[in-house]
């Protein structure tokens, strides 16, 4: 009879055969699973594309004592370009100044003054970046919207002689927006008084006879053998200026004025910075450009431009104790005024409108404006009633400038007759 707890000798033979089956499988199976290599996809990489700028180089400080003019051509109007402005110039020997920034206040070695250097077509444009405190690598992007194929960039100064250094730029392409349509806060165009000119109407079907006893001689050859008399026919009866205006004249001197160089043409823009100059300014500055616009028999003409390269604006000018404004005028003694700014010292801000009246601002300008065409500060103690006399009494609210004495009326019609 079979003991119920010994199990046969069939069972551990079997029981062996598949513990030994179980352990070769394992053993294949580990080792196949281990030489296997997994496969994995590879990430794809993105190459980095930097893009090229359309233009670059140098924005020197100054060129010949004047200011430094990048002119960059065939632009895109309705394109908005990213420029980017790099560096650190010097102003005055001794001023550090970035393209936002610069030390001329303390503490000593900080960029802790904020000033919109650059021009763009004469307007002043805040960066992207370095708003509130400047950048450390001195590196600012500007962003501007073309409305016009040319471009030009310079560093504003009241004072260019004496700078040193260049920023360099970069101007990328960066958008395309349409075409903007700037609008000035105020736009005020002076009225100029002037003689009207008659309508000349010729009438080729007719031979008359002219009542006035010049002989005229057109122009025009006739197609007929028939002599052939134009009829001169007026729209008014006041007498006409010349039809032709003469060349400026330069460098004239007379009782209580004397000139330097002209503009080459009898029409000057300027343009008022309004992020610095007070909106209430803008009147006083208009008037003041009118007193010389409708100075006759001259022909010149000062009148408002939104973006005139020509511009008048507030900040800091080289001897603040000594003047209340400054004007700079660009030419030489054998070429003609290329541009012309003012800059009224912010130092003396609180005695100028509206803080104060202490220092009348169309009386100031009219005798800045008088450097626009070019007539000199005059020193003579026999002249103190003219405008281009170079004193103004401190703190009187003097008004006397406002209105031209002869002498400053022959100096323009000398100028621009």
């Amino acid at each position: 009879m079979r003991n119920k707890t010994n199990p046969p000798k069939n069972f551990f033979r079997l029981f062996f055969a598949s513990t030994l089956l179980i352990v070769f499988y394992l053993a294949f199976h580990t080792k196949d699973v281990v030489a296997q290599t997994p496969t994995t996809t590879p990430i794809p990489v993105t190459p980095t594309v930097t893009p090229t700028p359309i233009s670059s180089g140098s924005l020197p400080s100054q060129i010949s004592g004047g200011p430094g003019i990048v002119t960059i051509s065939n632009l895109v109007p309705g394109m908005q370009y990213r420029i980017v402005i790099s560096g650190v110039v010097r102003y005055s020997r001794k001023i550090l100044v970035d393209a936002q920034w610069n030390d001329s206040a303390p503490p000593t070695g900080c960029y802790c003054r904020y000033e919109q250097m650059i021009r763009f077509n004469g307007v002043p444009f805040a960066a992207q970046n370095g708003q509130t405190v400047f950048d450390p690598t001195h590196s600012y992007t500007f962003l501007w919207l073309a409305g016009e194929t040319t471009l030009q960039m310079y560093a504003n100064d009241s004072y260019y002689a004496d700078n040193s250094g260049a920023f360099t730029y970069q101007i990328f392409e960066d958008a395309f927006i349409g075409t903007p349509t700037p609008t000035p806060t105020i736009t005020y165009t002076p009225t100029k008084t002037s003689t009207p000119t008659p309508t000349l109407t010729n009438t080729p079907t007719a031979t008359v006879t002219p009542t006035a006893t010049a002989t005229f001689t057109p122009t025009l050859t006739p197609t007929s053998t028939a002599t052939f008399t134009p009829t001169l026919t007026s729209t008014s009866t006041a007498t006409s200026g010349p039809t032709v205006t003469p060349t400026p004249n330069r460098t004239g001197v007379g009782t209580c004025w004397n000139s330097g160089a002209s503009w080459p043409d009898y029409t000057t823009y300027y343009f008022i910075d309004t992020d610095s100059i007070p909106s209430s300014w803008v009147i006083p500055i208009a008037d003041a450009a009118d007193v010389w616009t409708n100075v006759t028999p001259s022909h010149f003409s000062l009148s408002s431009l939104y973006g005139s390269a020509n511009f008048i604006v507030m900040g800091s000018i080289d001897e603040p104790s000594l003047y209340y404004a400054m004007t700079d005028v660009y030419a030489s003694s054998t070429t003609p005024i290329t541009l012309v700014t003012t800059t009224f010292d912010e130092t003396d801000a609180p005695n100028f409108p509206p803080a104060s009246n202490n220092l009348n601002i169309e009386n100031v300008m009219t005798h800045e404006f008088g450097h626009w065409l070019h007539l000199e500060d005059i020193y003579d103690s026999n002249c103190t009633d003219v405008t281009m006399y170079h004193y103004i009494p401190p703190l009187n609210g003097e008004t006397k400038k406002i209105t031209l004495e002869q002498a400053d009326i022959n100096g323009a019609n000398y100028q621009y007759p």
